[in-house]
């Protein structure tokens, strides 16, 4: 449920803002999941029952229900399945609140491509995404990105009882560093694309994984390690908003949904990847670091989506290339 929600309100997020407003609105809520982060290393200093502790950091989840009755449908959701008048609510009440006057038939059916039908559109579903090759290509990319993103993310989390300090300093600190990571995104993203800032974080981030390796315990491998979790947090919150300006509009909350799958996937397997240290010790990773270096790379042959329009149709997506 938690990463249900999650993930609809990033999409929901995304859709409700235009291209300049589109990178703040993306990664500025990733800064409460890294405050989370951090909070909960003090939490777990003072709760060390695991399971008084999940349940602790559990409820406050139930308090978002509360948010449904405010929360707007998005308004480019319904514009794609012809719900004109809907859509016109939403747009016409945002326009009162900020006081800005809209243009005189904006809403009218002919702004919208077809004249409208009795018939509903028909409903597009994540596997639409993989109907036709461009598209099956981009999105097969972006769930390896996804993946692979969680797998190293979360495997430099859980090992941060192996940076030879304290287990909830080292926990606060890989919290922290979370927060310059974002911060810089926001502002590198506009300037240099989200191709090249999304190679760069994973290529980063994956360098660092394997020169881990050759640090000695102490302040050097922490130094290195979070590093290493810069550029993995970095591109994490990149991946997001360039995955939701890929896909499509009528599959973007289900491509996403998908995308979030591949990344439980990775994140799932990730302290099964921890255990190869019983083989070589520092097997890990070079998992981690080669995987994230081969992300980072194959992102180069995605499309640069920075400051271009949504793709709002499947056909829109399909063409929607370098």
């Amino acid at each position: 449920m938690y990463t249900k929600l999650r993930f609809f309100g990033f999409s929901e997020g995304t859709e409700l803002v235009g291209p300049s407003r589109r990178t703040f609105a993306g990664i500025a809520i990733e800064f409460f999941w890294a405050f989370g982060y951090m909070f909960l290393a003090a939490i777990a200093y003072f709760i060390r029952k695991w399971k008084t502790l999940a349940l602790v950091i559990s409820l406050p989840g139930f308090l978002s229900i509360a948010l449904y009755p405010v929360i707007p449908e998005s308004v480019r959701w319904l514009l794609s399945q012809k719900k004109v008048e809907e859509a016109a609510e939403i747009i016409n009440k945002a326009a009162k609140v900020n006081k800005v006057k809209l243009p005189d038939g904006i809403f009218d059916e002919k702004n919208f491509g077809k004249e409208p039908t009795s018939e509903s559109p028909k409903r597009a579903t994540a596997i639409d995404l993989f109907r036709t090759p461009k598209m099956r290509l981009k999105t097969i990319n972006l769930l390896f990105n996804w993946f692979v993103n969680s797998m190293v993310y979360y495997g430099l989390s859980l090992s941060t009882s192996n940076l030879g300090v304290d287990d909830y300093i080292a926990f606060l600190l890989s919290g922290a560093i979370e927060i310059p990571a974002y911060a810089l995104s926001i502002f590198t993203i506009d300037y240099w694309g989200r191709r090249w800032n999304l190679c760069g974080t994973l290529v980063l981030g994956g360098v660092a994984c394997l020169l881990t390796i050759l640090m000695p315990l102490g302040a050097w491998r922490i130094t290195v390690a979070m590093i290493g979790k810069f550029g993995i947090t970095a591109s994490f919150g990149i991946v997001y908003i360039y995955s939701a300006e890929i896909y499509p509009t009528p599959v973007r909350s289900a491509g996403i949904g998908i995308s979030s799958v591949a990344a439980r996937i990775g994140g799932i397997l990730s302290p099964f990847v921890l255990e190869f240290e019983s083989l070589y010790e520092h097997l890990p990773l070079i998992i981690f670091g080669s995987l994230s270096i081969a992300a980072g790379l194959l992102v180069l042959f995605l499309p640069e989506t920075n400051g271009r329009q949504l793709p709002e149709t499947m056909a829109d997506g399909e063409q929607f290339t370098r």
